[in-house]
């Protein structure tokens, strides 16, 4: 098992908006606040505050898990919930599809024709997967400015950045327990959560992908959708009830509480609230960068994503068989990406975002000019200071955008050049230890150069570098675009005589690049091409984006504090950042299909972001109605501002996944125990 490291402080540089409504996306213990629970009685909750949220007793919050890789507990990829005393959990199929696919083999496809245990002994465990369970968490703002009253700015900020580090670095830390300090506003207020970790994760029941993705990605992002997007899990412990590695002798954990599967679907106008981890927004950041990163970097890399689709289409003509099928996936993949940067795009105009929130800052800036004691804390020319700051930085931003549609997800050639990088380097260095290191280099390079080869088309990728190349030139900005991308290049010829694009030749250099030295790589053509792509951004962009970067962050940590002082009457909002968060919201809309004699779907207007895969969808009484899975592309650009009007969550029926359970299913113990 990989031990987690040192307690990890997170110095997320977190937004707030500021509400008057239920509808956001609430930490647990502000759940349950006066504020903010009087708001979601009066939307029609029907849960108490202590079964919300409860550091003495079970509650909602206890029931509700996220998912990392193991060791991951600061990356949270995901959703689940508990669901019986046994320890059973149910999340969303595509967000343990690749764990399932890694146990898949050609007796038993479970991608195929799903994975129905039939007793608890066939449940297969799932390496590499982490269940972590929130225990508490609480603001810690209090305690950590205690004697810092006569501190104000910059000084009183980094004081309690160093006061939080202190606190994380004390904190409880072991295999099955972990705590983070996430600082929030801009490093003005603090919120510590400790977790508790489980390590043996064994499969339970999970539907065929044709059913669990029914529509593929072509329909992520759209209404009305058919999904069965579940998969059951099960959390087992030692005897002792302790979390530990996978062993047989190992027993299902019995949690302290577990969510109750309603009895019925929700209607139109029913209160629902999701929960689970969303992973980022940015409600609260000023105009000119929703700006930017809407109309800049989002609208490249829209632009970047249809030029790669309508170019595999092309591909995807010319193939046949199981390469025209794979081409169909990859393409849905990207078209994923695609229609997500529309939706942002059309929503935030629609929206008039960037228009509204100009007016917020101008705002902001007359309530400080306004006062000359606000003039002399926060800045009389802070907007200004902030945007003349950002004009530069988003140069960076955007080459950073550039770099990651252009060059980490482009010609596949790219990647593979960098991975000899330090093999040259080795080389170059005439170090003692040369040959050793060398030969050591060459064995990790041989294994990745396997691997390419399996999936390398010369032809194609040759032409996606054709595509995209034109791409990197018009949009990176012109200080840092290098002589070598100003020359003319016959691309055909360049992959036909480079070494990186022939097995052969590159087994070749391999085996004799300790006695023949790497002279032959280093000058070819469509190496040094791709190098200068690396070379570009470690070596300029990312050395000379820094001072920006720093300075745009104090200039941040007082615009957050401005906003919060002025805004003291209300209540605070807090971006996502993978923590929990609590999200009501009414149904709105469900889908029905043929031969099934309950909804297989519904929409409602609670607020989700990614993370929210798998979260459990519960009804005023707190039972589990639905498990979240996607969202609307009307309501995307809700990432920026919360608007229920347009915001709108998609997920499955959980009536609908115990149809599947009871008529597709081998898995009947399954519902025997769901039933208790």
């Amino acid at each position: 098992m990989k031990k987690p490291t040192s307690i990890i402080l997170l110095l997320f540089i977190c937004c707030s908006a500021f509400s008057q409504v239920s509808t956001g996306l609430w930490f647990p213990h502000q759940a349950v606040s006066d504020e903010v629970y009087q708001l979601l009685r009066k939307d029609g909750i029907k849960m108490s505050r202590e079964q919300i949220y409860s550091t003495d007793q079970p509650s909602l919050s206890t029931s509700i898990l996220s998912l990392s890789q193991e060791g991951g507990l600061a990356s949270p990829f995901a959703t689940a919930s508990f669901i019986s005393a046994d320890g059973l959990i149910i999340t969303n199929y595509h967000c343990v599809s690749r764990y399932i696919k890694d146990i898949s083999t050609p007796e038993n496809d479970y991608v195929k024709y799903g994975c129905w245990a039939e007793r608890r002994e066939q449940e297969a465990p799932l390496h590499n997967l982490q269940v972590n369970q929130l225990i508490s968490c609480e603001d810690i703002t209090a305690q950590l400015a205690e004697g810092l009253d006569e501190l104000s700015g910059k000084v009183r900020t980094d004081s309690l950045a160093e006061r939080a580090a202190r606190f994380a670095k004390a904190a409880k830390n072991t295999g099955s327990e972990g705590t983070r300090v996430y600082a929030m506003m801009g490093g003005q207020q603090y919120i510590v959560a400790r977790y508790r970790m489980f390590h043996d994760v064994r499969i339970v029941a999970s539907p065929p992908v044709s059913l669990a993705m029914a529509g593929g990605d072509e329909a992520n992002w759209q209404w009305p959708r058919y999904a069965c997007d579940f998969a059951i899990l099960r959390v087992y412990a030692n005897k002792a009830g302790l979390s530990t590695t996978y062993k047989p002798t190992n027993i299902p954990y019995r949690p302290t509480s577990y969510l109750k599967i309603a009895k019925k679907s929700p209607k139109r106008g029913d209160f629902v609230m999701v929960a689970g981890f969303p992973s980022q927004t940015r409600k609260h950041i000023p105009w000119f960068a929703v700006d930017k990163i809407v109309n800049s970097d989002t609208r490249f890399r829209m632009e970047v994503t249809k030029a790669k689709m309508d170019y595999l289409k092309t591909c995807q003509d010319k193939a046949t068989g199981e390469k025209k099928s794979a081409y169909g996936v990859r393409i849905s993949s990207i078209n994923n990406t695609y229609t997500r940067s529309r939706g942002e795009i059309n929503g935030t105009r629609e929206g008039k975002l960037v228009e509204r929130r100009r007016q917020e800052d101008e705002a902001l800036q007359a309530w400080i000019n306004a006062s000359p004691e606000r003039q002399q804390e926060y800045g009389a020319t802070l907007i200004d200071e902030m945007h003349d700051n950002y004009r530069q930085l988003t140069r960076f931003n955007h080459a950073e955008e550039v770099f990651n549609q252009v060059v980490s997800s482009g010609a596949s050639i790219l990647p593979f050049a960098g991975k000899f990088e330090k093999l040259l380097n080795i080389d170059r260095a005439k170090r003692q230890n040369r040959d050793k290191a060398m030969e050591n280099e060459m064995k990790e390079i041989h294994r990745i150069a396997d691997d390419f080869f399996r999936q390398f088309d010369r032809e194609e990728d040759c032409g996606m570098m054709k595509t995209l190349l034109p791409y990197y030139i018009k949009e990176m900005d012109p200080e840092y675009l290098e002589d070598i991308f100003k020359q003319p290049y016959d691309m055909d010829r360049l992959y036909a005589q480079s070494l990186l694009t022939d097995q052969a030749k590159v087994n070749a250099f391999l085996d004799n690049a300790v006695e023949q030295g790497t002279q032959a790589l280093q000058q070819d053509t469509l190496y040094n091409l791709c190098l200068a792509f690396y070379r570009n951004r470690v070596a300029r962009i990312s050395r000379d984006r820094t001072p920006y970067a720093r300075r745009q962050t104090e200039l941040y940590s007082t615009y957050m504090r401005a906003y919060s002082d002025m805004q003291q009457d209300k209540v605070k909002e807090y971006d996502a950042n993978k923590t929990m968060r609590l999200s009501p919201g009414k149904i709105k809309d469900y889908s029905k299909q043929n031969g099934v004699p309950v909804p297989c779907c519904l929409l409602a207007n609670a607020e989700t972001a990614s993370g929210n895969s798998g979260s459990p969808v519960v009804n005023a009484k707190g039972e589990l109605v639905g498990l979240n899975f996607d969202r609307e592309e009307s309501g995307l650009a809700s990432i920026y501002r919360t608007d229920p009007a347009l915001m709108r969550n998609i997920f499955v029926d959980i009536q609908y996944v115990l149809w599947v359970l009871k008529n597709k299913s081998h898995s009947q113990y399954v519902l025997t125990e769901l039933e208790h």
